[in-house]
């Protein structure tokens, strides 16, 4: 009993005396996990300031997977800051409009450093090349459908058609019938019984072949006829040109964007005009007798832009 008393009365003094012991190195203990919590909070303060988030090799925390990467290998507050900074260049509203919280004056001074980054410098960069390509590109679009309206042929999408009238060759400038007209006309005589069948004119009447001059029903002018053309089939000039079709109690109105104003648009694109703003005349000149051929070719009417009178 007593040895066993004794034995415990030893080893719990031996247990007191260890703890008592390891007392000082605990507080240290203490103190170093104290030390590094609140470096790795002074770093991540400071980093939410920068606008980053510090890496786990920096603040021995493990990869924050709420956060990825992107694409463009940026963190999306970090992205998303390039892409608001493309809209109006300030940096300050770039950086609140990311969605950083900052005091009042801090958001440009954040946002320039954030500027001041490598990798965010890159993505800047990269995604100015592409807004200027686009840019460049929507330029060159607005240019090539300006072209294909000033120079694209009217007639394309309507024309008018002058060919022979029934008399011009008739037998004797008699009225000619087609095959399938002088078949229906012929049977139905026929099936009547009534008299002899009249002729006139005989077949192979074709409204494509030109007038013959001396035709006494038409004097050699034919007769007229206006055709409109199918949109489905239309080159890339002629699709510009067009403007759609209304229908009217008097026909089908085909509409057309202005060649002129088109015309004009590119000259002053293409430094067509002079420093008062004044077009250079043989350019305009050069327009102008082209739309004119158009019209006078039969391409339908066109608004001709009257002559500039010459300044005194």
């Amino acid at each position: 009993m007593v040895s066993r008393n004794h034995n415990g009365t030893t080893m719990a003094t031996n247990r007191r005396s260890s703890a008592a012991g390891n007392k000082p190195a605990a507080k240290t203990h203490k103190k170093i996990k104290a030390g590094v919590a609140q470096t790795a909070e002074r770093r991540i303060r400071n980093a939410r300031v920068e606008g980053s988030t510090p890496s786990a090799s920096t603040t021995n925390a493990p990869h924050d997977k709420s956060h990825p990467s992107t694409p463009s290998g940026l963190k999306p507050k970090h992205e998303r800051f390039v892409l608001e900074y493309l809209i109006d260049g300030n940096a300050g509203k770039a950086y609140t409009r990311a969605g950083y919280s900052a005091a009042a004056g801090s958001a440009h001074v954040n946002g320039h450093r954030l500027l001041k980054n490598a990798a965010i410098q890159r993505f800047l960069q990269q995604s100015q090349q592409k807004v200027a390509a686009k840019a460049e590109l929507s330029i060159q679009m607005v240019v090539d459908r300006l072209r294909d309206i000033a120079f694209a042929d009217p007639r394309e999408l309507i024309e008018h058609y002058v060919g022979c009238c029934r008399h011009c060759w008739g037998e004797g400038f008699g009225y000619q019938r087609t095959a399938g007209e002088f078949n229906r006309e012929y049977e139905k005589w026929a099936a009547s019984g009534k008299g002899e069948f009249d002729q006139k004119g005989g077949i192979g009447f074709d409204p494509r072949k030109p007038p013959n001059p001396d035709c006494p029903d038409c004097a050699g002018a034919g007769h007229g006829r206006t055709v409109v053309k199918d949109t489905r089939h239309l080159s890339p000039g002629a699709r510009a040109l067009y403007a759609g079709i209304k229908q009217t109690k008097d026909g089908i109105d085909v509409k057309t964007n202005s060649q002129v104003d088109a015309a004009e648009k590119l000259m002053r694109h293409l430094g067509g005009y002079e420093k008062d703003k004044e077009p250079v005349v043989p350019l305009v000149d050069a327009v102008r007798e082209f739309v004119k051929g158009l019209h006078q070719s039969g391409a339908g009417r066109l608004p001709i832009a009257p002559q500039r009178k010459a300044a005194p």
